[in-house]
């Protein structure tokens, strides 16, 4: 005799994350005891930017086009064993800046179902993020960093490195953190970053310079989604 229900899992995506490529989900089940067998794993996936109610996962069409659970359309049984349990995607079915939920449910042999649904909510972000340098053409020696803004959304940037040339982008004219010999460009990390509304601003301390030498700035920005966005600032700076 078993009354007790099976569980399941999810284990990509990630609750809470940002993806600029999913390309399949997957997770696990289990039952209550080891000796009672799993049936089946059925799960899940709700557009929450599209009008109801039918903003679910069709599997025949690759689209979010079916009506949701409780409806028994909303559901879909994925590949694989039961656990784990995967499906891949034929094509990425998402769409920029929509989030989705994603719910999966075990029912073992004897006819028990999970009664506490598991669930993962994610969002979906291709947008490249942007960064712009705002220190002046023409420097001198009190100022003592490079500085700007950058932005991103959904996600919002996770990183933010620079690298600096003495010559245009040169060969061996890239700042290594001891000279400017670097074969191609040696990212740093920003010195300050300060998220904020509507832009972030960053900082970055720079090395000795060269009296009327003109530098390239290139900054790469990274968001949570993994999109970069990687550019020479221009104008050039000439420190004098």
């Amino acid at each position: 005799y078993n009354a007790d229900p099976p569980v399941s899992s999810i284990a990509a995506p990630l609750s809470g994350a940002y993806y600029r490529v999913l390309a399949a989900v997957n997770g696990g089940a289990a039952s209550a005891f080891s000796n009672v067998a799993l049936s089946t794993v059925a799960i899940s996936i709700r557009d929450l930017q599209t009008a109801g109610p039918n903003n679910c996962y069709s599997r025949a069409a690759n689209t979010f086009t079916v009506a949701c659970p409780p409806d028994a359309a909303g559901w879909f049984k994925p590949a694989g064993t039961n656990n784990p349990w995967d499906f891949n995607f034929a094509s990425q079915p998402w769409t920029h800046f929509h989030s989705y939920v994603i719910l999966s449910s075990a029912t073992d042999v004897g006819g028990n179902v999970q009664v506490a649904l598991s669930s993962a909510g994610f969002t979906f972000d291709t947008l490249l993020p942007t960064a712009t340098m705002t220190t002046a053409q023409w420097i001198k020696a009190s100022v003592n960093a490079f500085v700007g803004t950058s932005t991103d959304a959904p996600a919002g940037i996770s990183g933010l490195s620079l690298a600096l040339s003495s010559a245009a982008g040169a060969a061996n004219s890239w700042w290594d953190g001891s000279s400017f010999s670097g074969g191609a460009p040696v990212y740093l990390a920003a010195t300050v970053y300060t998220p904020g509304y509507p832009n972030d601003t960053w900082s970055w301390t720079r090395p000795p310079l060269t009296d009327g030498q003109a530098y390239t700035l290139r900054t790469s920005a990274t968001d949570y989604a993994g999109n970069n966005w990687t550019r020479n600032q221009t104008p050039t700076v000439t420190y004098d």
